[in-house]
């Protein structure tokens, strides 16, 4: 669960004031990966307190913001100066991961994962986008994310192996290509042939 990654750098939102200039400072760690949390997107989001977002990926591949909260409106603040760049918004994971509605109402960079959020936006999104379901009012420009794997644990490796599975009759041919692997995968397979096919031994694997 990425929301639960610790955080590489902190970020203080303003308690007073109005319109404040925010900047998200990255701070990567050695595989280049930088990780922020908010607790409630609404405080940098839908806040009088925030007028503008700008983003320094300090040297960073990728920059994970885990934003929580139930339900966040993108209303208020604007983003700004480098966050508006190919590079940052190319970059930025905005992980919504308490969400269940997510209203985009001022032009967003970066990609935006929420897949339990239910999400409306009014604005242009720059980057891509992961929800539940959207009811969709203005351009998404998803340009993809390009920040590689670094906020992934490594996967394990998994022994494997690929059958191809043939039947015929002399007239036609059907083939069906089966991975069988042990370990954590149980995939399931199933052949598709114009004969009848008679498995008369049955094939173990240990």
């Amino acid at each position: 669960e990425i929301s639960q990654r610790p955080a590489t750098g902190s970020l203080v939102l303003p308690s007073s004031g109005n319109a404040q200039h925010v900047v998200l400072s990255a701070t990567p760690d050695p595989r280049g990966l930088a990780v922020l949390h908010i607790p409630n997107g609404n405080d940098l989001f839908n806040s009088n307190r925030v007028g503008t977002i700008d983003i320094d990926l300090n040297g960073a591949g990728a920059l994970l913001v885990n934003v929580g909260g139930p339900s966040v409106s993108i209303s208020k603040a604007i983003f700004t100066g480098t966050a508006t760049s190919s590079l940052a918004s190319s970059r930025v994971i905005w992980n919504f991961y308490e969400a269940n509605h997510v209203h985009v109402a001022q032009p967003f960079f970066g990609t935006i994962l929420a897949p339990r959020a239910n999400a409306q936006n009014s604005a242009a999104i720059n980057g891509a986008v992961v929800f539940e379901r959207m009811e969709q009012r203005a351009p998404i420009f998803g340009g993809g994310f390009a920040g590689g794997t670094t906020f992934l644990d490594q996967p394990r490796p998994v022994d494997a192996a690929v059958l191809q599975l043939v039947a015929s009759d002399q007239a036609s041919v059907a083939a069906d290509t089966v991975l069988v692997t042990k370990g954590n995968i149980a995939p399931i397979a199933s052949i598709s042939a114009p004969v009848e096919v008679d498995v008369d031994f049955p094939v173990q694997l240990d």
